[in-house]
């Protein structure tokens, strides 16, 4: 409960609001001129994937301070509101190294139904490669809002085994908090692979279970917004931004304060004092 409130203490409900509007005039214009020259231009693009990933990354760094904060019981809420590019750069890759990691099976498999038009377009799928992996975080965000779509692309993908794609991604979805979790309290990727990962979620399964209820929780209400968003373009959207930012403070908040009440169990600093 303390988790689903934290979205709305006044602090916390500032920053979610911003990132609200960001989002709403960054994506509303985009879904509703796909079809632009405009929006197809080369300069166009690499001007939104920018802005996309300082927004992102300045939302990934309130994320992943919400979480310390939560982690280490502290009373205050994180300080986000200094501009500090170093710590929004290194959560950022923090937070695409930790979602490549949890989604290497499915990225794989992927690649492998699609290899032959891969390989005949070498150039588009380099770009598209790195275009994807920097915004695998920001791809992350929007899933949760498009589960049908993303469902039917997946039995495209592989008609033959769709039940393989499905497991694959329900998979890495169920792997990718326990792994952001230890990225970011150890400071550094590895501690995202499985050898760890497995391990610790065995440890706290049931406290572990919870918060993936809370992530299915999330993902329920943003595919459901969506769907009414199509009959109120604006406000339809900026609710379902607001649902989506508020549901991931809530899932870091609960991460956090998962990790402090069974830390014990966890023993992952068992003589190293904390770093914040």
């Amino acid at each position: 409960m303390a988790s689903l409130l934290f979205p709305f203490r006044v602090e916390t409900l500032l920053t979610i609001g911003v990132m609200t509007v960001l989002y709403t005039f960054l994506m509303v214009p985009i879904q509703a001129g796909t079809r632009s020259p405009l929006i197809l231009s080369p300069r166009f693009v690499m001007g939104m994937i920018f802005i996309m990933l300082l927004v992102q990354g300045y939302f990934w760094h309130f994320l992943f301070q919400v979480l310390r904060t939560a982690a280490y019981n502290e009373p205050d809420l994180p300080m986000t509101a200094d501009w500090d590019p170093e710590g929004i750069l290194y959560d950022l890759l923090i937070a695409v190294q930790c979602t490549l990691v949890s989604f290497v099976p499915l990225i794989v498999y992927v690649a492998i139904q699609l290899s032959t038009e891969l390989l005949a377009n070498p150039f588009v799928t380099l770009m598209v490669a790195i275009i994807g992996v920097l915004n695998l975080p920001f791809l992350l965000l929007t899933a949760v809002t498009h589960l049908p779509e993303l469902i039917g692309t997946m039995v495209v993908v592989s008609p033959a085994l769709p039940w393989l794609v499905i497991t694959l991604f329900i998979l890495a979805v169920a792997y990718l908090p326990m792994a952001l979790l230890a990225g970011v309290l150890h400071q550094t990727v590895r501690a995202a692979m499985p050898w760890h990962v497995i391990p610790a979620i065995w440890r706290v399964h049931w406290a572990y279970l919870a918060t993936l209820l809370l992530v299915i929780g999330v993902a329920g209400a943003g595919a459901f917004l969506q769907v009414l968003a199509r009959y109120v373009p604006i406000a339809g959207a900026f609710l379902t931004w607001f649902i989506v930012f508020a549901g991931h403070t809530a899932v870091m908040h609960r991460l956090g304060a998962m990790y402090y009440a069974n830390r014990s169990e966890l023993d992952w600093f068992p003589d190293s004092p904390r770093v914040m």
